[in-house]
């Protein structure tokens, strides 16, 4: 069956959980941490899978499927409320919201979004933005260790990114 590693990049560490799928789910193999001398340098995709390939090594991991997790300041979760509008305005002010933070402004970003009503007239929109290059240097640095990206998450239990 697949052996499928669940990593977690943090600002000081990568977390992981080794897996093996099963006809009754998962059965977990190993989990454990590798902190960084320097994980700065995560952001870069060649440290990043050096640092992945280490862990493999260091631990003989061998898995099919990466999930990648990250709880890091590399993305933001945002609410805002702004009053009932189209969707083209919604997207003009989300796109407005995510170039007005200063990490952003002139760069290339993808997001995703939710919005639900709030009262009369007034909506809630919930957005999480991360800047194209760093994604790609994630997938990357994943596409490099020779295993298959599966998923790509963001955590926002991210408490010190979202204040």
């Amino acid at each position: 069956m697949a052996k499928i590693l669940g990593l977690e990049v943090s600002s000081t560490e990568l977390r992981y959980t080794y897996l093996r799928k099963n006809l009754q789910g998962f059965t977990l193999l190993k989990k454990g941490r590798l902190f960084a001398r320097d994980f700065s340098l995560l952001r870069d995709p060649e440290s990043l899978t050096r640092s992945i390939q280490e862990l493999l090594a260091q631990e003989k991991l061998s898995p099919s499927k990466i999930c990648l997790v990250l709880s890091n300041n590399d993305f933001i979760i945002h609410q805002t409320t702004p009053p009932k509008m189209t969707e083209d305005e919604l997207i003009a002010v989300i796109e407005g919201e995510i170039e007005g933070i200063p990490k952003f402004s002139n760069l290339d970003f993808d997001y995703i979004y939710t919005s639900s009503k709030l009262g009369e007239g007034k909506l809630r929109v919930l957005f999480c933005a991360m800047a194209r290059s760093t994604m790609n240097s994630y997938i990357q640095a994943i596409e490099k260790t020779g295993a298959r990206l599966e998923s790509l998450e963001v955590s926002p239990l991210n408490l010190l990114g979202l204040l």
